[in-house]
């Protein structure tokens, strides 16, 4: 297992740095992304208990 990840590691170090920004910034938009969803969906869940 960590023979695999090491292994990953060389790979992710050989990359161009612009397609590991790029990797990253991806990762990090689809965390902002699932992060507002989740609070959108839970104001609305509020929304609905509160006006029942």
């Amino acid at each position: 297992m960590l023979n695999i990840h090491q292994e990953k590691q060389q790979i992710q170090n050989k990359k161009p740095s612009v397609m590991g920004t790029e990797a990253d910034f991806i990762w990090f938009g689809n965390i902002f992304y699932t992060f507002h969803a989740f609070n959108l969906l839970s104001f609305m869940s509020d929304k609905t208990r509160s006006s029942t």
